[in-house]
């Protein structure tokens, strides 16, 4: 095994571009549609969100599961969100495994 963290992140970086590349559309409508949900969300009170809880909600739903990390990413590049730590997953099939908690801003 090799570890190396700019090379780890700069691989990162090239599958969420590859990601997004081939997501054009989809990476549009869902973006549209997190600005909406934060929105909401902030007016009824709350500060922060997990990942998990949009896309537990969202309409707009892409070809693999793996593309939710670009929008994670691309969220807090808009200054949408800032990472505030880990809370547990809620969902059955993640068996309560680390995730990410982002502030709303």
């Amino acid at each position: 095994m090799t570890l190396h963290a700019a090379t780890s992140q700069a691989g990162k970086d090239y599958g969420q571009q590859l990601t997004l590349d081939a997501n054009v559309e989809w990476k549009h409508h869902v973006m549209v549609e997190l600005r909406a949900w934060i929105d909401t969300r902030k007016g009824q009170g709350a500060t922060h969100m997990t990942m998990e809880e949009f896309r537990h909600v969202a309409r707009n739903q892409p070809d693999t599961h793996k593309a939710w990390g670009a929008i994670t990413t691309a969220a807090k590049n808009a200054g949408l969100i800032e990472f505030d730590g880990y809370v547990k997953a809620q969902s059955v099939k993640t068996h309560s495994h680390p995730i990410g908690r982002w502030r709303l801003r």
